[in-house]
């Protein structure tokens, strides 16, 4: 159970810091560099689908990536699951409002691929991102 510091410490912290604590630990030791941004209404952003977390990439970087599965997870450093593999699609979503977040490179965990990919990690997407559309991944 968390204590009421841990609570409070993660509730203010910032984009950056949110982002960086996912990291630095178990599959994942190594730490990329965030900054603080604001991610503008309208924007186009795309995650791994199924499902929705807190990680983001733009449109440009599956374009980039050849619509593969390989390309995106591995530009995005991203392991495979042990029994699925990759995520099968992407998921196109509206930024409803201005929103915080952290922005950087992926580079720090090559053992999951080459990197190069931008991230964009946001702590609390609930109600500021609209689905819009899916994308299948090419195998």
């Amino acid at each position: 159970m968390s204590s009421t510091s841990e609570v409070k410490a993660a509730s203010t912290q910032s984009p950056s810091e949110f982002a960086r604590s996912w990291q630095g630990q178990g599959e994942y030791p190594g730490v990329d560099r965030f900054k603080d941004i604001t991610v503008k209404k309208g924007t186009i952003l795309m995650a791994g689908a199924p499902g929705q977390g807190n990680f983001y990439t733009t449109v440009r970087a599956i374009e980039r990536s050849g619509f593969s599965q390989e390309g995106v997870f591995k530009g995005l450093q991203v392991m495979p699951h042990p029994q699925f593999g990759y995520r099968p699609g992407m998921t196109a979503y509206r930024v409803l409002e201005d929103t915080p977040a952290a922005f950087g490179i992926v580079r720090a965990n090559p053992q999951h691929g080459a990197g190069g990919l931008p991230q964009i990690v946001i702590k609390d997407y609930e109600g500021i991102l609209e689905p819009l559309h899916s994308v299948k991944l090419i195998k």
